[in-house]
């Protein structure tokens, strides 16, 4: 007896396990494609998550209306999207008090000053900026200003200025930047400052 030959394409593998089917040679054969059912919720994460391969009812993948440039950083690409942010250093501010008794600091000619000092600490980063104003009825006056970038060609010290145009060397004497903080010289005793400082990017 020949064999039949059935018109059709499909190959067990095309049908779902479970069900038989007939086509080309294969006569009331059975299907061995798993039966996955509904995918459900499939939520997005840091790794790639597999879909088992056969036969799905179907499901949906979680979108989220933040997933814009304009929520991630520049250069950075995230399920297709490059973000446009440019992020900006740390920085902080507040106000606080002078002190009452002086300290010395050193002018940028290597002479000897007596100033008033204002500390900060507890930053959680080294200032490259720092900029203060003496609150001097109810007028911000420039008391100091520092960028990690100046240094005195004379000394090769760092330096800040002070609101009356002196240079003061920093790591000597008084003035002092730290990983943590700093230290500048004002000329006012007991004076409210205000300040803000800021990283490097």
């Amino acid at each position: 007896m020949g064999q039949i030959f059935i018109p059709g394409t499909a190959n067990p593998a095309d049908v779902l396990s479970g069900r038989s089917f007939s086509a080309g040679t294969n006569y009331i054969a059975s299907g061995t494609m798993p039966n996955n059912g509904a995918l459900g919720t499939i939520t997005p994460g840091t790794t790639a998550k597999s879909i088992a391969a056969g036969y799905t009812s179907g499901g949906s993948v979680v979108g989220d209306s933040n997933l814009v440039a304009s929520n991630i950083r520049k250069g950075i690409s995230i399920f297709g999207v490059t973000g446009n942010v440019i992020a900006g250093a740390p920085w902080s501010g507040g106000t606080g008090t002078a002190t009452t008794t002086t300290s010395t600091f050193y002018l940028e000619s290597g002479s000897t000053t007596s100033r008033y000092s204002f500390t900060v600490t507890g930053l959680a980063y080294t200032p490259k900026v720092i900029v203060a104003y003496i609150i001097d009825d109810l007028i911000g006056v420039p008391a100091c200003c520092y960028n990690a970038d100046a240094f005195s060609g004379n000394s090769g010290y760092k330096v800040m200025g002070l609101g009356n145009g002196q240079v003061i060397r920093v790591g000597q004497g008084a003035a002092d930047v730290t990983s943590n903080g700093f230290t500048i010289p004002i000329t006012k005793s007991g004076a409210l400052i205000y300040w803000n400082a800021f990283a490097d990017v």
